[in-house]
């Protein structure tokens, strides 16, 4: 029988994030992006404390549930992630043979491991000089599901989420047996900040790795590495593209990627609701992850396009331009983006062209210039290779913005954040 357990450190109040774990070990980011409703995740109302210095703050604020306990010995059983390899009798080497074909790993050794045991400090050291608002990020829902596990990498698994996770961000921990047969069965925080700044993401760690026999804990200090599939739709990892790495300033920034592992991710309760949460009918485990990657991309997207529908032929300049589904006939959305940084609209004539007022963030259409030396520069934008639209006056980029123009979304000038609903393209005409 399937059943789930929860441990709470303590606190009431809602949950906006639930994090999915069915592994050890995280650090970094990788980023699934949608386009998809916004469901901006609301404060914790969370009284700040009186004023302190800002490091002492930051300090007290990412203390977690609990402390580990004290070391005894340097030397004891994988502390700090070292490998650990056991003297053993003929009868103690048969049982952990037994606990290795049982589980796979060596649960042998597992259960003569601390379930505080301290690992090495492997994040990128740019990773702990950031800082966080942490009194408006989300709470946290942990939800470990397992089946048949061995008690002491369930326990330990349970130990550093409360042990890492900050106490003001943990929300409970949710465990779910999943029908687990087997007789000895007795019954955290994944950077919420990305989640807080985009609620459609879906935010996913870098996996590090621990050896399954003598339970090293190797790490991965490499660059992270982005999920995609082959044509037999099996998950593979693949390097980040040289496009992607123009896309980050720092080595702390997010990685889009188009696929996901599927055990180990955080998603904003209400958006995980929305896109359908898991399938159940997906009776066998390794497929989950590549379709809820594809129904994440694909569910409920609308794809936008510029639209600019004037009220005759007589009054074509000096109006606002919204964004519409495109429905790829062309005419009212057909704007083209030419080699002098301009953004015409050129279906009628005459010609027209995309132009900020000073002192707004509007964008509205204008008569063109023929000459190209008096191209004025609130009509100029600049096309990044990332479709970042820059307004050259300005230097704000376009977004869009929702229910702005009696209901529809139209672009508007704001400063630029690398956000998605900041990313345009121009297809080609065949």
């Amino acid at each position: 029988m399937r059943r789930s357990r929860r441990v709470r450190p303590g606190r009431g109040g809602w949950s906006l994030v639930v994090a999915l774990f069915s592994g050890l070990g995280i650090a970094g980011v990788l980023l699934l992006w949608h386009w998809g409703p916004r469901d901006t995740a609301k404060s914790s109302g969370r009284a700040a404390p009186p004023s302190l210095a800002p490091e002492v703050a930051q300090r007290r604020l990412r203390r977690p549930v609990y402390d580990k306990p004290p070391l005894g010995r340097e030397t004891e059983v994988g502390e700090m992630g070292r490998p650990a390899r056991l003297e053993l009798s003929k009868a103690e080497q048969d049982l952990q043979e037994e606990s290795i074909q049982l589980h796979q790993i060596n649960i042998f050794l597992s259960d003569r491991i601390s379930l505080h045991r301290r690992l090495p400090e492997r994040r990128n050291p740019l990773c702990k000089e950031k800082k966080y608002d942490y009194y408006h990020l989300p709470k946290t829902s942990v939800v470990i599901a397992f089946y048949n596990e061995a008690w002491s990498t369930l326990l330990r698994t349970v130990h550093s989420v409360l042990e890492t996770s900050p106490d003001i961000l943990l929300e409970e921990i949710i465990l779910v047996d999943d029908y687990s047969d087997k007789g000895y069965k007795q019954y955290f925080f994944v950077n919420m900040h990305r989640i807080k700044e985009e609620p459609s993401a879906v935010v996913c760690p870098v996996i590090d790795v621990i050896d399954w026999n003598t339970f090293e804990f190797l790490g991965n200090a490499g660059e992270p590495q982005i999920g995609g599939f082959d044509w037999r739709l099996v998950f593979t990892w693949h390097i980040v593209p040289e496009r992607e790495q123009q896309h980050r300033r720092s080595k702390t920034d997010v990685i889009r990627s188009p696929t996901m592992a599927g055990g180990l991710f955080a998603v904003n309760k209400n958006y995980f609701n929305y896109l359908g949460s898991y399938d159940t009918g997906m009776e066998v485990w390794g497929g989950e992850n590549l379709e809820f990657s594809f129904r994440l991309k694909n569910r409920g997207m609308l794809n936008y396009c510029f639209d600019y529908n004037p009220p005759s032929e007589h009054e074509i300049t000096g109006h606002k331009v919204i964004l519409y589904p495109c429905h790829g006939m062309g005419q009212n959305q057909f704007f083209e983006y030419t080699s002098h940084n301009e953004i015409r609209y050129n279906t009628r004539q005459p010609e027209v062209c995309a132009a900020v007022d000073p002192g707004t963030d509007i964008l509205k259409m204008y008569l063109c210039e023929d000459s190209i030396q008096n191209i004025p520069e609130n009509q100029k934008f600049i096309l990044r290779e990332d479709g970042v639209l820059i307004h050259k006056q300005t230097q704000k980029c376009l977004q869009a913005e929702s229910d702005v123009e009696n209901g529809y979304p139209a672009p508007l000038l704001r400063p630029c954040s690398n956000s998605e609903y900041q990313k345009w393209f121009f297809i080609g005409r065949s």
